[in-house]
C-alpha cells in the first residue's frame, strides 16, 4: 500500500477538503456520555485489518477510479449538505463514504466485495442520529428495567416497578440511560464483531455475530440485578457510587472471556491467501495520470477551507427578541424570572431566551407552580436539532414515560422524569412559521426541507414537580394552565 507522490499528494487534498466532518466526528466520539467511545479503536481495528486483508490478497489491486470518484463526490455532497443544513449525521456518513470510496479508487471493487463486512463493521463507528438513538436507549432502559423486576420478583416477591424505576423493600434504584445498554451494546458488538472478522472458522464467526446484540443485553440485566441485590443488602453506596462503573466493567469482561473460549482467533496473514511477493507492482495501466484528481480537488479544497474561514467569522445574526411579548402575569398567576447560565445562550446560538416560574396566586410550595421555558431563533436550525430531553437528562433526570398529546386541539409533547425520588412532569411544543409542531421528530422532518433557511421557529417547555405516587393531581394543574393560562400568555406573540 505504498503511495507514489501524486497518489500522496491528492490524498491529502482530499483529507484537507473533508478537514470540518472528520473534526466533527472525532469530536463526537470524545463526548462524555455519547455511546460512542469505542468509535476510536473501530477506526484503528477497520484500517489495520483493510492492510492485513491487502497484504494478504493474491490478487492484484485494480483501481476503480471511475466507481472510487462517484462515491467520493456523493461523501461531498454529504459534507457540504451537513456543514449548511448543521445536521452533524450527514458530516459523519461523509467521512464514511470518504473512506469507502478512497478504497475503491485505489484498490478497487472486487478488493471491497470481498471485504465487505470490513465496511459494515466500520459503520459502528458511526453515530446514529439523536431521534433514532434517543427513543432506542429509552426501549433498552425500559427492557432492561422489566426483565430485571421479573428476575428480581425471584428473591423479592415485593418488588414493584414504575417507568424505569425499581422499588424493593423501601429502596428506589433508576435505571438511568446510562444502565439503557447502550454502553455494552457499541462496546460487545464491536469488540465480537471483530473476533468475528479474524475468525479461522465461518460457523464460529457468524455465531459470534448473532450474539453480540443478546451478550450485551445479559450483560447489563445482570449489572441491574447485582446492583439492585447490594443495595437492597447494605451495599448500596458501593453498588451504586464507589464500584458502580466497576460492575459494569467486570459483568462484560467476564461475558467477553468466556466468549473468546470457543474463538479460535488470527491476528497474522493466514497461510492460505499469503502472497509469494507479498505486495504486487502496479502496472502501468494502473499508473494513470492523476493530474486532473489533483487540480480539481485542490480548487475545491481551496473553496471549503475559505468556506469554514468565513463560518468561523460570519457576523452575529440580530432579530428582535420575542421574549418580551410573554405575559408575566395573568389573572390568577404571578411570575418570576429566573437567571440562566451563560452557556445557554452559548449552546443555542441567540439571546431570545426565557426561563419564568409562573407562581398561582394565594398558594404557597410547589403546589402552585409552574415553569416556562421558552427559546426562539430566525433562520438557524442548530437550536433545534437538540432535544429537548437531552438538558434534562444533563441535569440529572431520568425519562420514564413520554407520548403525545392535543392542548386545546394542538400538538403537544408529554415526558415523565424523575429525579432522587421526585418526578417532573414536562409539555412542549413548537411554533414554526405560525405552524404549531407538537414533537421533535416532527419538526426535523419539517426542517430537512427548508434549504433557504426562511423560517422563524420557537419553543415553548412547561414543566412542574409531581409525586410519583400521584402524577394525575399534579398532571391536572399543568394541564390546566396549558389550556387556559398559555393562550393569555402567548396572546401577543
Amino acid at each position: 500500500m505504498n503511495f507514489r507522490r501524486d497518489e500522496a499528494l491528492l490524498f491529502l487534498a482530499v483529507l484537507l477538503f473533508f478537514s470540518s466532518s472528520i473534526i466533527v466526528l472525532s469530536m463526537r466520539w470524545f463526548l462524555a456520555d455519547s455511546y460512542y467511545s469505542q468509535g476510536p479503536l473501530v477506526l484503528a481495528a477497520f484500517l489495520w485489518l483493510l492492510y492485513r486483508n491487502y497484504k494478504s490478497s493474491k490478487n492484484r489491486a485494480q483501481p476503480s477510479r471511475i466507481t472510487g470518484t462517484v462515491i467520493i463526490v456523493f461523501a461531498m455532497f454529504l459534507d457540504l449538505s451537513g456543514r449548511y443544513l448543521a445536521i452533524e449525521t450527514f458530516q459523519y456518513f461523509a467521512v464514511y463514504f470518504l473512506i469507502a470510496g478512497l478504497v475503491l479508487f485505489y484498490h478497487g471493487r472486487s478488493f471491497a466485495l470481498k471485504n465487505f463486512m470490513l465496511f459494515v463493521y466500520l459503520l459502528l463507528a458511526i453515530p446514529l442520529p439523536g431521534f433514532i438513538l434517543d427513543p432506542l436507549t429509552f426501549d433498552m432502559k425500559m427492557f432492561s428495567a422489566h426483565v430485571s423486576e421479573l428476575i428480581l420478583s425471584v428473591i423479592y416477591p415485593s418488588i414493584e416497578r414504575y417507568g424505569s424505576m425499581l422499588y424493593i423493600n423501601n429502596y428506589y434504584i433508576e435505571i438511568t440511560p446510562a444502565c439503557s445498554g447502550m454502553e455494552n451494546l457499541f462496546g460487545m458488538v464491536s469488540l465480537l464483531w471483530f473476533f468475528a472478522l479474524i475468525q479461522k472458522r465461518r460457523f464460529i464467526a457468524w455465531i459470534d455475530y448473532l450474539i453480540s446484540i443478546p451478550a450485551a443485553i445479559i450483560s447489563n440485566i445482570l449489572r441491574i440485578i447485582i446492583v439492585s441485590v447490594l443495595t437492597v443488602n447494605g451495599y448500596g453506596k458501593f453498588a451504586l457510587e464507589d464500584f458502580h462503573e466497576g460492575i459494569g466493567i467486570l459483568i462484560f469482561l467476564v461475558i467477553l472471556f468466556l466468549v473468546s473460549l470457543f474463538n479460535e482467533l488470527s491476528f497474522g496473514l493466514p497461510a492460505s491467501m499469503k502472497s509469494k511477493d507479498g505486495c504486487n507492482p502496479q502496472t502501468e495501466k494502473e499508473k494513470r495520470d492523476l493530474l486532473p484528481y489533483i487540480v480539481v480537488m485542490i480548487i475545491l479544497t481551496v473553496f471549503s477551507l475559505v468556506y469554514q474561514v468565513k463560518a468561523f467569522y460570519q457576523e452575529e445574526k440580530e432579530f428582535p427578541d420575542k421574549l418580551n411579548l410573554i405575559a408575566a402575569e395573568t389573572d390568577r398567576w404571578s411570575s418570576v424570572d429566573e437567571p440562566l447560565p451563560e452557556s445557554y445562550y452559548r449552546m443555542l446560538n441567540t439571546d431570545d431566551i426565557l426561563m419564568r416560574q409562573y407562581i398561582r396566586k394565594g398558594s404557597t410550595g410547589e403546589d402552585g407552580k409552574v415553569y416556562l421555558y421558552f427559546f426562539h431563533s430566525v433562520g438557524d436550525r442548530g437550536p433545534f436539532l437538540h432535544r429537548p430531553e437531552l438538558c434534562l437528562k444533563g441535569e440529572g433526570y431520568n425519562l420514564l414515560e413520554q407520548n403525545d398529546v392535543m392542548i386545546n386541539g394542538t400538538p403537544a409533547r408529554r415526558m415523565l422524569f424523575s429525579r432522587n425520588g421526585r418526578g417532573l412532569l414536562v409539555y412542549y411544543w413548537y411554533r414554526f412559521n405560525d405552524r404549531t409542531v407538537g414533537n421533535y421528530i416532527d419538526l426535523q422532518k419539517i426542517l430537512i426541507t427548508q434549504f433557504a433557511k426562511d423560517y422563524d421557529c420557537m419553543m415553548f417547555r412547561l414543566s412542574r414537580v409531581v409525586q410519583l405516587n400521584n402524577v394525575e393531581k399534579g398532571e391536572s394543574v399543568l394541564l390546566d394552565f396549558a389550556r387556559n393560562e398559555m393562550p393569555l400568555i402567548l396572546k401577543k406573540l
